[in-house]
């Protein structure tokens, strides 16, 4: 009984990616060199900053189109539209909880009031059909 139970391997080097996510081939980067490891981290640091820092990219702050599937938020005091919540917490330095629970109870978050573009063009449409607006 005693030869069925489980033993570690000795040899096994630990933190080896043996559970790593994601398909098997692309696994390999903790195999490669240090060098070619850093050479790779660089060539991706130098393309993020190339993107981030080009007017004409959609990357980054640039982003001239929307995300996929995304609510729009608008802020109330300034009229300004954001593509998302998250981009919405990102650019106003609040926490994403916090904004989402906002929008749902219509309560003020980092002392400003938020809520979702498409409620606000609803209550829009119906204030000027009583007249209201």
């Amino acid at each position: 009984m005693d030869e069925l139970k489980f033993t570690p391997d000795p040899n096994h080097e630990i933190g080896t990616g043996h559970f790593r996510k994601g398909h098997k081939l692309n696994n390999g980067f903790h195999k490669w060199s240090k060098e070619r490891q850093e050479r790779r981290r660089q060539l991706s640091r130098e393309n993020c900053l190339r993107l981030i820092n080009n007017p004409d990219s959609n990357f980054g702050p640039h982003r001239k189109s929307p995300p996929g599937i995304c609510k729009k938020v608008i802020a109330l005091e300034t009229g300004e539209v954001y593509y998302s919540v998250a981009e919405c917490a990102r650019k106003n330095g609040v926490g994403l909880s916090a904004l989402f629970a906002s929008l749902r109870r219509g309560t003020r978050c980092g002392g400003k009031k938020y809520m979702f573009y498409s409620v606000y063009e609803e209550v829009n449409k119906r204030l000027k059909e009583k007249g209201v607006i």
